[in-house]
């Protein structure tokens, strides 16, 4: 269903068509109106949206994604998990967990995770911000190993949500490669088909550049 209406609990679940109605016996404490209509807050459509998610890794992507377009705020969703529902609320919290550790993706999730199981690579920066000698700010990589300043780039059309087009990723790539930082790249479906043959590559990229400092 594209539409969701909450109702009292004395009213009746249906659906029809693109509208489900469900009952609630907690209604949202924060609604905003758009265009004259009440509607649940941003917090309360994400939470209850990741819980009837089939899939945890679903659940995650949507708490990623909302944190990182600021579609609602860290304290919003903790607030509403604590109001509602225990169960089916682990994934909402974990994907809060993940993007406060740096991910800005469920894919960057996954980036990180393969590249923690090396013993070669010193500790991963997600989402760095990098600055030339002379002030001027770099496009923001996916992940950053700072000893030999090596820059690590997701290509993915669907999964990567900061991009708004492919050509935001060869930016990146054009920017990054002129002032002489080396990028690697890797799909999402690399690194769950087999991150092994990746985290090898970054590691012989590592051993391979000169310590920069």
């Amino acid at each position: 269903p594209l539409l969701t209406f909450l109702v009292p609990e004395h009213k009746t679940n249906r659906t029809s068509g693109f509208v489900t109605v469900r009952r609630t016996q907690r209604p949202d404490l924060r609604p905003v109106t758009l265009r004259g209509v009440e509607v649940a807050s941003a917090a309360r459509c994400v939470a209850d949206s990741a819980r009837i998610c089939r899939r945890e890794e679903d659940a995650r992507a949507l708490t990623i994604s909302s944190l990182q377009r600021r579609v609602t705020s860290e304290d919003h969703l903790y607030a509403e998990l604590l109001a509602g529902p225990v169960r089916f609320s682990a994934a909402v919290r974990a994907g809060i967990v993940q993007f406060q550790a740096g991910a800005w993706s469920i894919s960057e999730v996954d980036l990180l995770k393969a590249l923690a199981t090396s013993s070669i690579l010193p500790p991963v920066m997600p989402n760095p911000v990098l600055r030339l000698p002379s002030g001027e700010i770099l496009p923001t990589p996916d992940a950053w190993i700072d000893d030999v300043g090596l820059a690590i780039q997701l290509h993915s059309r669907t999964y990567h949500a900061r991009d708004q087009d492919w050509a935001s990723t060869v930016m990146v790539h054009g920017e990054l490669g002129a002032a002489v930082v080396t990028v690697i790249g890797v799909t999402p479906h690399q690194l769950r088909l087999d991150p092994d043959p990746f985290v090898r590559r970054a590691e012989r990229a590592h051993l391979a550049i000169p310590r920069r400092g």
